[in-house]
């Protein structure tokens, strides 16, 4: 991809500028930012998976690959100083890789475990905010090379689906079980993949009727990947950011005319920033 970008486009510090010059701009109370390198993140990441979905001593194959990956979900709690409520905020990134959804529902999986876990540690059930690139589509209407999907059909990711239903249904075939013998899933072939009890809602369906048209547009991909999950009936969208073409924009996973691809002179990332005013509701 890079080779098809001027090297001014693609230039770190040039596209930290324009990253601070959004943010300060912006003026928001919480940014959720992805893939920012750390060497903490290996350590955290090693820590959720054991915690919540494999255990040290799992050496299925399946459970090798998920612990390969670099990816992990940070989550922290804060005050809301208009009605006093504390709330969870978390951010995470998924798997990249459209070949192996099977990976980004156990990364969903964990994710969910994770904030759940933390909220109740910090004294019961709370607010959350779930931010990040998911790396899953909301629908797919045409097949791919990934994927095959029948005229006048849509196919929903295993993420969407466990996110936005709260479960990814065996008939998925981002199902874990549909990609994967029980004999590589091992004592994971007995997980019910969830998001742990956690009821969340898209703040673009809130506030748009539906996902922007992409968050995401490459030389080679564009689609939606990027979401905001608010925990249902905790949360009220009052405004929103617009997205290039309008905020409902156009067909799913389809470019605006004329626009990008990112990064661009303009645009410091390969992803569309998404903005919401949220108000949080009252005990």
């Amino acid at each position: 991809m890079r080779s098809e970008y001027d090297a001014a486009v693609l230039d770190p510090v040039r596209r930290v500028a324009l990253l601070m010059a959004g943010e300060q701009a912006l003026d928001a109370d919480l940014y959720f930012l992805q893939e920012v390198e750390e060497g903490l993140m290996e350590s955290l990441r090693e820590m959720i998976l054991d915690a919540v979905v494999l255990e040290p001593g799992d050496t299925a194959p399946f459970a090798l690959r998920a612990r390969a990956l670099d990816e992990t979900v940070l989550v922290k709690r804060f005050l809301d100083l208009e009605t006093g409520r504390a709330f969870c905020a978390a951010v995470t990134h998924l798997y990249y890789h459209p070949r192996h959804p099977d990976l980004k529902v156990l990364q969903a999986h964990a994710a969910c475990a994770a904030v759940r876990a933390f909220a109740s540690a910090q004294g019961g059930p709370q607010p959350i905010l779930l931010a990040g690139d998911f790396n899953s589509l909301a629908e797919k209407r045409v097949s791919d090379e990934f994927d095959e999907v029948p005229e006048g059909c849509i196919k929903v990711s295993g993420v969407y689906e466990l996110l936005s239903q709260g479960r990814v249904a065996p008939s998925n075939s981002d199902h874990p079980a549909s990609r994967n013998s029980p004999a590589e899933l091992g004592r994971l072939r007995d997980v019910e993949w969830t998001s742990t009890g956690l009821s969340l809602e898209s703040a673009a369906v809130r506030a748009w009727g539906r996902e922007p048209s992409f968050t995401n547009h490459t030389p080679s991909f564009t689609g939606c990947l990027d979401y905001v999950w608010l925990s249902r009936g905790d949360w009220q969208v009052v405004g929103a950011m617009a997205m290039p073409g309008g905020s409902e924009g156009g067909e799913p996973n389809q470019a605006t005319p004329g626009y990008g691809p990112l990064p661009s002179a303009t645009e410091p990332s390969d992803h569309v920033a998404l903005g919401f005013c949220l108000r949080l509701g009252e005990h």
